[in-house]
């Protein structure tokens, strides 16, 4: 086995492609599209080839979105169009009609030390080998950008991030000309074991993550400083994740299948001194831990949610599940979903049903101990039942509207 380790030395050179305009027909246009959708349809001004080729590069320069990445200029009957200087892909293509003729040809590949695909930026100058090789990345702040679904076919017996790594390890989803971004924007990792360490330096979305399955669960392991991001701002997001996998995160920030439609399917999910949020697209399949957390779970739980410390947890979504267990912390119930059991609600923590947005349905007799907060104000939990245990009335604290009729057996 092998440890390759990230280095990205390759240097940058930017892409270059030439337009060639062969005849112009000022009657039709030449459709231009950057990226896989964007389309301009620029119709030249006159028959005379350099003005065709000087109006479609001002043309060009106009378009903004994806065309955007690119500089254009004319010389005589060439369009050359040049990428970004730090050697980001680009898509660019264009569709003559009527008598226009133009050639389009790539004059210069691009080269990058953030191209997951080069293998000049790996210590052994070549990708990693599949069921061999490891992969760290670590020392160094160059970020990971482009071809990130590079690794998808390579089976890694091991994947690292270390906080030593300062660069990104991802794209956003909408480039910063402001268009949806069509290149890949998740490093893509096929192993079952990973560890990211995040760094206090990492940005909000700095390391997005997709599994590819290795056919078998993946465990990882994040940890981090403990000043973590508040919700909804995690630098680190995950998808992709096979069934029975496990997510543990210590002192850092994680998203799990936070856009819609990311799939991702957790049988135990873990955060201590973490943030932690879950969208609704995610599975949660088994158990989740959370002590002295920050969260907002908003996918359905199956077996068991445990909140302790001075975690601050929201339920969203239609999530729902089995009544939480909370020894310690704050749920606050913000979902449309049920209970399919009664919560148990420890001294010290908090059951809030008052920001609820529709009527919640507790299943059972709801556990109440010594220090126990249950707030139902508005009465969006319905008829609720609770038990207490190994205390009287008084050592809890119970908000309920009024009219109700309170039954004790």
């Amino acid at each position: 086995m092998a440890a390759v380790t990230y280095v990205g030395v390759q240097l940058a050179v930017a892409k270059v492609m030439t337009l060639t305009v062969t005849t112009a027909d000022p009657t039709s246009a030449v459709t231009f599209t950057a990226g896989p959708t964007q389309s301009i349809a620029v119709k030249p001004s006159s028959s005379t080839v350099a003005t065709a080729a000087s109006d479609f590069a001002i043309a060009l320069a106009a378009a903004g979105g994806a065309f955007s990445d690119m500089s254009y200029s004319a010389s005589g009957a060439v369009v050359t169009i040049t990428g970004p200087a730090d050697g980001a892909p680009f898509t660019f293509a264009k569709s003559d009609a009527g008598a226009n003729s133009t050639t389009l040809a790539t004059t210069v590949g691009p080269k990058s030390p953030s191209d997951v695909g080069d293998p000049a930026n790996y210590s052994t100058g070549a990708l990693p080998v599949t069921g061999v090789d490891s992969l760290t990345v670590e020392n160094t702040a160059v970020p990971l950008l482009y071809n990130l679904d590079a690794l998808a076919a390579i089976t890694l017996t091991g994947f690292t991030r270390r906080a030593t790594h300062t660069g990104a390890a991802a794209l956003p989803t909408t480039n910063a000309n402001g268009y949806p971004e069509y290149r890949p924007t998740e490093l893509s990792v096929k192993c079952t074991s990973w560890l990211v360490e995040q760094g206090d330096s990492d940005a909000a979305g700095a390391l997005r993550f997709k599994a590819i399955d290795p056919g078998s669960p993946v465990t990882v392991t994040v940890t981090g400083s403990g000043s973590n991001a508040p919700v909804g701002s995690e630098a680190v997001e995950l998808e992709g994740l096979p069934a029975s996998s496990v997510v543990d995160v210590a002192g850092a920030s994680v998203a799990v299948a936070p856009l819609s439609g990311q799939a991702c399917t957790v049988a135990t999910l873990k955060g201590n001194s973490a943030t932690v949020r879950v969208g609704a697209s995610a599975t949660l399949s088994g158990t989740v831990e959370l002590e002295d957390a920050q969260a907002r779970i908003a996918a359905s739980w199956a077996t068991s949610l445990s909140v302790d410390g001075t975690s601050q947890v929201e339920i969203a979504g239609a999530a729902g599940g089995p009544g939480p267990t909370i020894d310690g912390g704050t749920v606050t119930w913000k979902s449309t979903g049920n209970l399919s059991s009664a919560p148990t609600v420890g001294g010290g923590g908090t059951l809030d049903f008052a920001l609820a947005p529709a009527a919640v349905t507790i299943t059972g007799t709801i556990q109440l101990y010594a220090g126990a907060a249950l707030l139902d104000p508005y009465g969006r939990a319905g008829n609720w039942a609770a038990k207490l245990n190994r205390c009287v009335l008084s050592e809890v604290t119970i908000s309920s509207p009024g009219n109700k009729t309170i039954t004790l057996s």
